[in-house]
């Protein structure tokens, strides 16, 4: 008899539970199967029966075959587990058709989102691969001792009772070497280092491992899990709730119910965990999901604290309790990572570009501020944050991303002095990184716009007053003016000038400047009446404050000027015309940008009037110059062009307007609207 076979009964009670244990097999565990309820409950009892004969000194029979299996998982197949279904697939065939490194398979992914339960699965999905599974609690090194114990006894080895049990940790790992058709499953393998100890060196069966850390080369090969769809996570959360019994597609729920699952699916980021503690939650409390949805709007801290429910001994601890602890751990071990990783609770959870951290913390109050002088420390930063899958590093792009539910707990764990201090951090390491607006930084603006609106908001939330917070506000309303976002950029300008008038009185050279760009918005939608006054005051600013001849005074009078001709008040626009061109020439000299932008909309006021020679004229010098100065492509440049070209075909200077659409042609450059204001 093999040491695999059933000996000899060795009790009454082992012969009732073995005989028991067969016909449980035979009857209901079907491998490779989707799960259905009542293989469920047979496969509880079949793992309860098993762990009692290993106690009575008999190895139980594979559930599928005449083959021997040795089962050592304790845990229930979870009757809600949906969705996933390519994941497995894809472990499947890695495992059956990989060898060598490939044998080593590890489910990487922040806490909560469902890595042992995957694991748990595939173990009873795919139970007719394997003679023996074995599940090891890999989060420290005596649970990993104790288990590897526990198989040695379950395989018989002659060293199941060395005193010395590294033994008997070696003993097992030379039995997975010599054998085959074996399934490892290491839970909680955080600690790579301190796991691979307990690998064999050559294995000839599967490892997979459960682990939050990102990088698990060369250990294993990392299968990167993600949350659940929207779709997967409210069917499961409906199923959780047994509100769709299991089985059930989420079409046969109602509409309202399925609207209001995909609603909660996407206000808990498709996490696992969170889904089934809200799940649990809606069950035992019996209240309905619009009536958890509004409990969780006033009460979110108190519900993603909860753990309830017939499932928590997977996973005992809550939303709360999971990321608070590797918080904790966090702040012992890498204090400047537990200190970014606040940073980034009060940002956009998305693409968050990492030079907010190389640019936007050098005048940071902390730890922070050493990311902006030591480059490499951001990479040492990351790797810690990486190796409990808190944030997701994208080396192409060169952006970080955090789970939302990453950032409410944090943002809920925080004391509210705390909040408003790294609120403060965000607005004022945004600001920094934020560019000028202009054609040239349109890119950048772009990227870095969903943390700059992220600033904006805990600007308004926190009810900031400070220079760097009206700058930061009055660039993104600037940079979406720029791009015709006129309704979103309007209360951000409204804001920036409140600030300023606050902050450095309403008589200030940036007040001015508030009201020019706001202004001018107001004057690309056609609201004449609301943009003159704001023109007028800004230009009463600035020959006070800078004095008459000032570029700035030059700049308020051309926007003026531009106003007025928009509305056919030519009297009221030309001197203001030849004034600000006036100064310019003056100031900044003939060939300046500006000037150019006013000879611009000089020769588009003498158009207005009819004046073509003298338009045609102006155009010229403007493009001239915006070519040698900006650039043949520049937008501006493109706009001049244009509209020199569109004048000489209207006087019939065919040959000049070909030649100019030939280049433009050739430029092929954007547009970027009819107006050409001057702004700061």
């Amino acid at each position: 008899m093999s040491q695999y076979d059933s000996p000899p009964s060795g009790s009454p009670l082992a012969d009732v539970l073995a005989d028991l244990l067969k016909q449980l097999q035979d009857q209901h565990i079907t491998p490779g199967g989707p799960i259905n309820v009542e293989e469920l409950k047979a496969t509880n009892v079949v793992s309860g029966l098993q762990i009692i004969l290993s106690q009575q000194g008999q190895v139980p029979s594979s559930p599928s075959s005449s083959t021997s299996l040795l089962w050592t998982i304790t845990s229930r197949r979870n009757p809600y587990f949906v969705g996933r279904e390519d994941l497995l697939t894809t472990l499947a065939n890695i495992f059956r058709t990989s060898k060598g490194a490939f044998t080593s398979l590890a489910l990487s992914g922040l806490g909560g989102i469902g890595k042992t339960q995957i694991a748990l699965e595939y173990a009873f999905r795919f139970v007719a691969d394997y003679k023996y599974v074995f599940w090891a609690r890999a989060a420290a090194s005596e649970s990993m001792i104790a288990d590897y114990v526990t198989f040695a006894t379950l395989l018989s080895l002659p060293e199941k009772d060395e005193q010395d049990q590294l033994k008997i940790v070696e003993a097992v790992k030379q039995w997975l070497i010599t054998h085959d058709r074996w399934l490892l499953i290491l839970d909680n393998a955080d600690d790579l280092v301190m796991v691979r100890s307990f690998l064999p060196t050559s294995p000839t069966g599967h490892i997979l491992l459960t682990t939050r850390a990102e990088v698990t080369a060369p250990l294993a090969q990392r299968i990167e899990i993600n949350t659940l769809s929207i779709d997967t996570a409210a069917l499961f959360l409906l199923q959780r709730a047994s509100i769709l019994d299991i089985g059930q597609p989420l079409n046969q729920a109602s509409p309202a119910d399925q609207a209001l699952a995909r609603r909660l699916s996407t206000e808990l980021g498709g996490l696992a965990l969170a889904l089934d503690q809200a799940g649990a939650y809606i069950l035992e409390e019996g209240i309905s999901l619009s009536g958890y949805l509004q409990k969780y709007e006033a009460s979110r801290a108190q519900l993603l604290d909860y753990r309830g429910g017939d499932l928590v001994e997977d996973h005992p601890d809550s939303v709360t309790k999971t990321m608070l602890l590797l918080f904790q751990l966090l702040q012992q071990r890498h204090p400047i990572a537990a200190d970014l990783l606040c940073l980034c609770t009060f940002l956009a959870a998305d693409a968050i570009p990492e030079e907010l951290f190389t640019q936007g913390t050098a005048k940071l109050e902390g730890s922070l501020s050493i990311l902006s002088s030591n480059p490499q420390q951001l990479n040492t930063t990351l790797k810690a944050l990486r190796a409990y899958s808190l944030v997701r590093r994208n080396l192409s792009n060169q952006t970080i991303s955090i789970h939302r539910l990453v950032q409410t707990v944090l943002q809920d764990s925080l004391e509210e002095t705390a909040r408003r201090t790294w609120a403060e951090r965000v607005m004022m390491a945004v600001n920094a990184t934020f560019p000028h607006v202009e054609h040239g930084t349109w890119a950048q603006c772009e990227r870095l716009l969903p943390q700059a609106l992220a600033g904006a908001q805990r600007i308004e939330q926190y009810q900031m007053i400070s220079e760097a917070a009206g700058r930061l506000l009055f660039e993104i309303a600037s940079y979406l003016k720029d791009r015709a976002r006129y309704r979103e950029a309007e209360p951000l300008y409204q804001r920036a000038l409140q600030i300023r008038e606050q902050q450095v009185g309403p008589d200030h050279p940036d007040v001015a400047q508030s009201l020019n760009n706001l202004a001018n918005l107001y004057s690309d939608q056609g609201k004449y009446a609301e943009a003159e006054p704001l023109h007028q005051r800004a230009l009463q600013i600035r020959e006070q404050q800078v004095g008459p001849d000032h570029p700035d005074v030059a700049q308020s009078l051309n926007n003026l000027a531009l106003l007025y001709s928009e509305q056919g008040k030519y009297a009221e626009a030309e001197p203001l015309h030849q004034r600000a061109l006036q100064i310019q020439e003056q100031q900044v000299g003939p060939k300046h940008p500006e000037t150019a932008e006013t000879m611009h909309n000089l020769a588009r006021f003498r158009e207005m009037q009819g004046n073509s020679e003298e338009a045609r004229l102006w155009y010229a010098r403007a493009l001239s110059i915006r070519e040698q100065v900006l650039g043949a492509h520049h937008s501006k440049t493109t706009e001049t062009r244009k509209r020199l070209i569109a004048l000489l075909l209207t006087i019939e200077q065919h040959d000049e307007a070909a030649r100019l659409e030939a280049v433009q042609s050739e430029q092929g450059a954007s547009e970027v609207g009819e107006k050409t204001h001057t702004e700061e």
